[in-house]
Protein backbone atom coordinates (compact mmCIF):
# COMPACT_ATOMS: atom_id res chain seq x y z
CA UNK A 1 0.00 0.00 0.00
CA UNK A 2 1.38 3.48 -0.88
CA UNK A 3 2.52 5.81 1.89
CA UNK A 4 0.09 8.51 3.07
CA UNK A 5 0.45 11.60 0.92
CA UNK A 6 1.62 14.95 2.26
CA UNK A 7 -0.67 17.93 1.85
CA UNK A 8 -0.86 18.86 -1.83
CA UNK A 9 0.60 22.11 -3.02
CA UNK A 10 0.72 23.60 -6.47
CA UNK A 11 3.90 23.30 -8.50
CA UNK A 12 4.68 25.08 -11.74
CA UNK A 13 7.28 24.08 -14.33
CA UNK A 14 10.22 26.40 -14.70
CA UNK A 15 9.57 29.17 -17.16
CA UNK A 16 5.82 29.19 -16.62
CA UNK A 17 4.37 32.59 -15.87
CA UNK A 18 0.72 33.43 -15.53
CA UNK A 19 -1.64 31.38 -17.67
CA UNK A 20 -0.54 29.07 -20.43
CA UNK A 21 2.54 26.90 -20.59
CA UNK A 22 5.47 29.18 -21.31
CA UNK A 23 7.88 26.31 -20.66
CA UNK A 24 6.63 24.66 -23.87
CA UNK A 25 6.30 27.75 -26.02
CA UNK A 26 3.47 30.00 -27.12
CA UNK A 27 0.10 28.48 -28.03
CA UNK A 28 0.93 25.23 -26.22
CA UNK A 29 -1.91 25.34 -23.71
CA UNK A 30 -2.87 22.18 -21.89
CA UNK A 31 -6.42 20.94 -22.42
CA UNK A 32 -8.70 19.11 -20.02
CA UNK A 33 -8.51 15.34 -20.53
CA UNK A 34 -9.97 12.39 -18.68
CA UNK A 35 -7.85 9.42 -17.63
CA UNK A 36 -9.34 6.65 -15.52
CA UNK A 37 -7.00 5.15 -12.89
CA UNK A 38 -7.19 2.87 -9.90
CA UNK A 39 -6.63 4.48 -6.50
CA UNK A 40 -3.23 2.78 -6.32
CA UNK A 41 -2.12 4.16 -9.68
CA UNK A 42 -3.35 7.65 -8.78
CA UNK A 43 -1.46 7.53 -5.46
CA UNK A 44 1.65 6.33 -7.29
CA UNK A 45 1.47 9.24 -9.74
CA UNK A 46 1.00 11.61 -6.83
CA UNK A 47 4.13 10.23 -5.13
CA UNK A 48 6.18 10.55 -8.32
CA UNK A 49 4.98 14.13 -8.86
CA UNK A 50 5.74 15.11 -5.26
CA UNK A 51 9.24 13.61 -5.49
CA UNK A 52 9.90 15.77 -8.55
CA UNK A 53 8.12 18.80 -7.05
CA UNK A 54 5.77 19.09 -10.03
CA UNK A 55 2.02 18.62 -10.47
CA UNK A 56 0.45 15.35 -11.61
CA UNK A 57 -0.52 17.15 -14.82
CA UNK A 58 3.07 18.22 -15.43
CA UNK A 59 4.29 14.69 -14.66
CA UNK A 60 1.96 13.28 -17.33
CA UNK A 61 3.01 16.04 -19.76
CA UNK A 62 6.69 15.18 -19.31
CA UNK A 63 6.07 11.44 -19.66
CA UNK A 64 4.04 12.04 -22.83
CA UNK A 65 6.76 14.26 -24.30
CA UNK A 66 9.43 11.65 -23.51
CA UNK A 67 11.16 13.97 -21.03
CA UNK A 68 10.80 11.35 -18.27
CA UNK A 69 11.83 7.97 -19.68
CA UNK A 70 9.83 4.94 -18.57
CA UNK A 71 12.78 2.54 -18.73
CA UNK A 72 11.01 -0.17 -20.72
CA UNK A 73 12.68 0.59 -24.06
Amino acid sequence: MPKPLPKRRSHRPEGKGGKGNAAYGPNKNKENRTIRLTSEAYAGLEQLALQREISRSELMERIGRGLIPLGDD
